[in-house]
């Protein structure tokens, strides 16, 4: 418990210390429409078999998997997210942490946050699977705030090259914004060049050559900026489909929580909560809580963090936690890249905690 508590209090220093204050709230800007899917996936595995040796010396690897998927319009909304992680040795699964959850949203105003929902949420490891489905009602709303992103890094990319005096105003970022917001409006990406070029000249004054359209061109298009904002709460009944204790399928009470914001321009926080438990006072109750961290720490550095806990709480045998808390460092370098990567995890019935490191390198020496 006291190596969880310093991994969280790690969490949040290092988010803490990412943090340098900006000037403008991206949660300001409300897009009429959200349709946001992020994935990723990372792989290690190593072999190696000595010739000096009689059996194979290592045979082992991970897989991590991270997704998010988020939609809202004024009348519909849906959100997924998921996350699982495994561990193989000599190709045979040997450890597995996976949590998932989805739910489809109804606005009963187009302008309002009040909604009616259904879903599921699940969760599994090699020694149990449960799934739990349900209905309710919640409050709450997301939008897609990657246009203010993008004018951010436009003034700061305009300032650099001298284009412009000072940073932008904040009117003149969101007025940029909302010109992103609008690029399927326009043909081609040229003309939504120059209407951005338009919106600096009017209220900046300043005038751009084509190496600052180049640029502004560049960023537009640029993929990975991906930036949302928001929160909903919601409650309801639920009904356990799969009871991972193998137990009878019970009716739930069912809470849930998601909230997505990026303190600036160049992070997003992603936080999870689910919890579900019998109407009786008998019977098993789980917690599922996630917490993703992604920060671009410079051009070419990122950082992300990752945090997951599993709670089950079984009718007729001892509370089970699972616990992991994973670290990843990128650092683009001209001709190769680096990438560190740190994890502990502890699952249920373990005596200490399990630590992996790896570090991997790729440059070009010639």
């Amino acid at each position: 418990m006291i190596r969880i508590r310093k991994s969280l209090v790690a969490f949040g220093l290092l988010v803490l210390v990412a943090i340098p204050g900006s000037a403008i709230s991206l949660c300001d800007y409300r897009s009429p429409e959200t349709s946001l899917t992020e994935m990723g996936i990372t792989m290690n595995y190593r072999y190696f078999d000595d010739g000096r040796t009689a059996n194979v010396d290592v045979n082992s690897g991970r897989i991590e998997l991270d997704l998010s998927r988020l939609y809202d319009s004024p009348s519909l909304g849906s959100t997924l997210t998921g996350l699982a992680k495994l561990s193989l040795t000599d190709f045979v699964p040997t450890d597995l942490l996976a949590q998932g959850s989805g739910s489809i949203r109804y606005y009963f105003d187009e302008q309002g946050p009040w909604y009616g929902f259904g879903g599921a949420e699940g969760s599994a490891s090699l020694a149990a699977l449960g799934l739990d489905v349900h209905i309710g009602g919640g409050y709450g709303r997301f939008t897609d705030v990657t246009p203010v992103a993008k004018a951010v890094f436009i003034g700061e990319m305009l300032t650099e090259l001298g284009a412009l005096d000072g940073p932008l105003s904040d009117e003149l970022v969101m007025s940029i914004a909302r010109t992103i917001g609008r690029a399927i409006e326009f043909e081609t990406t040229r003309d939504l060049v120059e209407a951005i070029e338009g919106d600096v000249e009017a209220e900046a004054g300043a005038s751009l050559g084509a190496q600052e359209l180049l640029w502004i061109e560049q960023i537009v298009q640029r993929p990975g900026d991906t930036r949302k904002c928001g929160w909903t709460v919601q409650g309801g009944l639920g009904y356990e489909v799969i009871d991972s204790e193998g137990g009878e399928h019970d009716v739930l009470l069912a809470l849930g929580a998601d909230a997505a914001w990026p303190i600036t321009a160049r992070d997003q926080m992603v936080l999870h909560a689910g919890i579900s438990g019998p109407v009786t006072p008998a019977g098993q109750s789980t917690l599922n809580v996630s917490a993703a961290y992604d920060r671009e720490l410079s051009e070419d550095v990122t950082m992300g963090l990752r945090f997951a806990w599993q709670r089950i709480d079984p009718e007729a045998s001892a509370v089970t936690s699972t616990w992991s808390v994973s670290s990843t460092l990128s650092y683009g370098l001209e001709r190769g890249d680096v990438v560190i990567q740190a994890s502990i995890g502890r699952k249920a019935g373990d005596d200490r905690w399990t630590t992996e490191v790896s570090v991997s390198a790729s440059v070009d020496l010639l």
